[in-house]
């Protein structure tokens, strides 16, 4: 997620009155077809799943915003500054329309960031965990004050969106925000259709109309652009080294997402003892994993493994840190010590996709040879997002997508310990570290780099140890391109239509 690919998230919900219909196309101003590799989730930008954050991005706008490059930028908010290091003043853009044609103020803008940092449906709520209170000081001015400071709350802030609705069944009902696309239709087992925003802040999109929606199962994303049926669709970094078909090119890009093994922490899953609340398990368990090869299976290089938990690009990462070593003898060892009969059953859930499936065998052959005896549970989706969020799972398999340079955030919603009202730990399904939660908080209250850098390391020192999660390897992104389109993947994966140009004209 970020492109949170988990970065899980969560409250799945119910078709709300959106239109089904597509919109007609003609000639060379059909839809611009986009094809993720998941489904959009939601019209709530409360909730940050990736594809759903990716898709959504068009329709709703942040504060602030990140480039292409991953650099801050002003998005509805023109300019800002810190009187203290606990207030936050931001000026809103003035003349902005929302869909329905009604200007954008202060007042629905500070609605908007208090529903996504305390419903209990907003999976965005670890971004403002140390938001304590959102003022409108005028028609086109906010100020936001934190409860400690947060060095991190402007990187934060690019995760929530500004939509209108005081719940998740309103904003879906009426999706209205500000971007550069409208909403047209919705089938949430299928498209998003979009069409541009002729009144946007920033002038009309080139591309008038959008459709989002991913293949279906075992589609081939290469063939269905080859054929015109789509004009950029994800697909595995594997596939994107062979020579593509004509009218049809690869794009690719290191990627943001990181993919981890993940145990569920508390003593009980859904009524039934949990072997991965015993440390010494997790360890096992990491010991188990042969990250070279399952890497190799994903991207098609054994170069992409993920040797910690953060990778090298991101604050935090500690680079004198010996990597948990491939060691099955030591795994078995390990697990005959925790006074266990073995083997030992454990199911491994995992979304129902031929990558993810392959990644689960190849686990599952490595874990039982270590004394394990996995069963394999392949989902949907939404329905692991929802099982994992709700705790119901001891062992998943999902992804993190370090869009900001910092491991503070991925700590913070996936390692530290969930707290009521979900400001802190909101992805994390259990484990709990009074340490790593100390340590947490302080790394987010200091702005002094080499300070933050010394909290962070230790804090990943600790859950490398206890292993609540095991990295597995980086996924780079990929994607085949129709070559009737200009069009470069950014750095955070995301899928932003007015970056999209028509090179060549219909087909």
């Amino acid at each position: 997620m970020p492109r949170r690919d988990l970065a899980a998230v969560l409250v799945l919900l119910g078709v709300l009155g959106v239109s089904c219909r597509r919109p007609p196309e003609t000639g060379a101003a059909r839809a611009v077809t986009l094809a993720p590799g998941t489904p959009v989730l939601s019209l709530d930008p409360t909730l940050t799943e990736g594809t759903t954050y990716s898709a959504l991005s068009n329709v709703f706008e942040p504060l602030v915003a990140y480039d292409p490059q991953l650099q801050i930028v002003p998005a509805l908010a023109t300019r800002w500054s810190t009187p203290d290091e606990n207030t936050w003043v931001f000026a809103l853009r003035p003349g902005v329309l929302f869909h329905d044609g009604t200007l954008l103020d202060a007042a629905v803008v500070a609605s908007a960031l208090d529903r996504a940092r305390t419903a209990p449906e907003s999976t965005a709520r670890g971004a403002l965990w140390a938001v304590s209170e959102v003022e409108a000081t005028g028609p086109l001015a906010i100020r936001i004050r934190t409860s400690v400071p947060d060095a991190l709350l402007l990187h934060e802030l690019t995760l929530v969106f500004v939509a209108r609705g005081s719940s998740r069944a309103e904003v879906e009902a009426t999706p209205v925000g500000t971007g550069p696309y409208r909403v047209a239709a919705w089938d949430p087992a299928g498209a998003l259709d979009l069409v541009a925003w002729e009144n946007h802040w920033a002038g009309p999109p080139a591309i008038p109309s959008l459709r989002i929606a991913p293949l279906p199962k075992r589609g081939d994303g290469v063939r269905s652009v080859a054929r015109g049926e789509t004009d950029i669709a994800e697909i595995s970094a594997p596939a994107a080294r062979r020579a593509p078909p004509e009218g049809v090119r690869f794009a690719t890009s290191p990627g943001l997402t990181t993919h981890y093994l993940w145990m569920n922490g508390p003593a009980l899953v859904d009524g039934r003892p949990n072997p991965f609340h015993d440390v010494a398990v997790r360890r096992a368990v990491a010991r188990a994993v042969d990250r070279g090869r399952l890497a190799l299976e994903a991207t098609g290089s054994s170069a992409t493994a993920a040797t910690q938990i953060v990778p090298a690009t991101v604050v935090g990462y500690p680079a004198s840190l010996p990597a948990t070593p491939f060691d099955p003898a030591g795994a078995r060892t390990l697990l005959a010590g925790a006074g266990y009969r073995l083997p030992r059953d454990a199911t491994l859930a995992h979304r129902s996709d031929p990558e993810a499936e392959g990644v689960a065998k190849l686990l599952k052959e490595m874990l039982d040879a270590v004394g394990f005896r996995v069963t394999l549970k392949p989902m949907p989706w939404g329905e692991l997002l929802l099982e994992t969020r709700e705790g119901r799972v001891g062992l998943f398999l999902s992804g993190w997508g370090f869009d900001a340079a910092d491991a503070g955030g991925f700590l913070r919603d996936c390692v530290r310990s969930r707290v009521q009202g979900g400001a802190t730990g909101v992805f994390n399904p259990g484990y709990v570290n009074r340490d790593i939660d100390r340590l947490v908080d302080a790394s987010h209250s200091v702005f002094i780099s080499t300070s933050r850098l010394a909290l962070l390391e230790e804090a990943i020192r600790i859950a490398t140890d206890e292993a609540p999660l095991v990295p597995l390897y980086h996924q780079p992104d990929a994607w085949a391109v129709s070559t009737r389109l200009d069009w470069k993947p950014r750095l955070d994966g995301r899928l932003i239509a007015t970056e999209i140009r028509l090179s060549g004209g219909a087909r």
